[in-house]
């Protein structure tokens, strides 16, 4: 029986770590935010890092894994080469998900970076993140209270 392709992605979760648990049941560790929406501050680049994406795609049709294959760019280059993702991929109740976890990924410089998903082969979504550097950016926030204006 041939993989199903992955519904359309309805959101993109972007994290340090994500991993599926029992009774699907997922955690979520360094919670970023939702693709494009997320910009990520380093204290300087080039970093090494561990990423983590979660498609919520729509309502599945066929049960079983899905095929799929990622791509990662920046601006300037590709950094990870077209790659097939063997994880944990499959339903959760009426959706389903695809968790993609990326061990040591190399960022550069700060910028967007791209994320290409194909499913059977086919384009299937493209999302996207931004890296800071927080030495060329601006004075550090060392404590909550750095951030709150002075009041009289």
């Amino acid at each position: 029986m041939p993989m199903p392709k992955l519904p359309p992605l309805d959101v993109c979760l972007v994290a340090e770590s994500i991993r599926p648990e029992t009774q699907n049941k997922t955690t979520i560790l360094g919670f970023m935010g939702t693709s494009p929406h997320v910009e990520i501050t380093f204290p300087s680049l080039p970093a090494v890092v561990n990423l983590a994406l979660m498609l919520l795609c729509g309502e599945v049709r066929e049960a079983g894994d899905f095929q799929i294959e990622v791509e990662i760019a920046n601006e300037h280059r590709i950094i990870l080469p077209r790659t097939a993702v063997v994880g944990n991929h499959g339903v959760v109740g009426p959706r389903a998900a695809g968790v993609l976890n990326f061990q040591g990924l190399p960022l550069e410089s700060a910028g967007v970076y791209t994320v290409t998903v194909y499913s059977m082969g086919d384009l299937h979504s493209t999302q996207s993140f931004r890296c800071l550097d927080a030495s060329t950016v601006g004075r550090w926030i060392a404590s909550p209270q750095d951030a709150i204006p002075n009041r009289v």
